[in-house]
């Protein structure tokens, strides 16, 4: 099967004259490294919130959407034992990653439930990780990370969704089956590839360095049942 790549990239722009010097190495190496931590971003909330908690991407049987008075932290009909049964047994392959952010796993931990016998040894609240043991997970992943859209810069909110809960099947090797990967040519350093590209402007001005850092790339569903979709486990 084949794949067609997109491509991705950012530019930014190092004022010589402002630095100093013309050109100035150390300055274009700092923007480039700059921006490149923001196309990792922009890849990263591709993959995250276009895929992983997007709830079509995973098989129409592999999905659930918690309604009102269903939501585990206070609702008076949660009933999390049952929806995390259904999702394993929903999955055409054992779960390896459940994945949530900070306040998922707080919403979590205050359902009586899931406190009454994941805390049975030492009262009080559970971890991410107690909770992906019990139900044969390999690993729970809990994100805090925030980003800001472009739409509204002032404004940040969390990599993984607030509301949702996502438990998957990632396996490593690539001949595996799996429920996403990433198909990224073979280019520069870790796929990225680095151009800078300087103009002087108008006379007696030392000009602008424009490094641009940029990747082709394709995310792949793999198999979208090897996956599970929870929402709205938190009101």
């Amino acid at each position: 099967m084949n794949y067609d790549c997109q491509p991705y990239g950012l530019e930014s722009d190092v004022n010589e004259q402002l630095a100093g010097e013309h050109p100035l190495l150390e300055n274009v190496a700092n923007e480039t490294r700059r921006v490149a931590s923001a196309v990792y971003l922009q890849q990263e909330l591709r993959v995250v919130p276009g895929k992983l908690f997007t709830s079509t991407t995973y098989n129409s049987s592999n999905r659930a959407s918690l309604s009102s008075g269903y939501q585990w932290n206070g609702g008076t009909s949660a009933n999390p034992i049952r929806d995390m049964n259904t999702a394993i047994a929903a999955m055409n392959a054992p779960g390896t990653h459940v994945v949530m952010s900070l306040e998922v796993l707080q919403a979590i931990t205050e359902n009586d439930d899931l406190r009454a016998i994941l805390s049975a040894s030492h009262e009080g609240l559970f971890t991410a990780d107690e909770l992906a043991q019990y139900w044969g997970i390999g690993e729970a992943i809990v994100n805090r990370g925030q980003y800001a859209a472009a739409a509204t810069p002032t404004a940040m909110s969390r990599i993984l969704s607030s509301t949702d809960l996502a438990i998957i099947h990632a396996h490593p090797l690539p001949r595996m089956r799996t429920f996403l990967r990433q198909y990224r040519l073979r280019q520069g350093a870790n796929g990225m590839v680095a151009t800078p590209r300087f103009d002087g402007g108008e006379a007696g001005v030392a000009g602008y360095t424009f490094p641009k850092v940029a990747h082709q790339t394709d995310i792949v569903v793999v198999d979208d049942t090897y996956g599970y979709f929870i929402g709205n486990v938190r009101r």
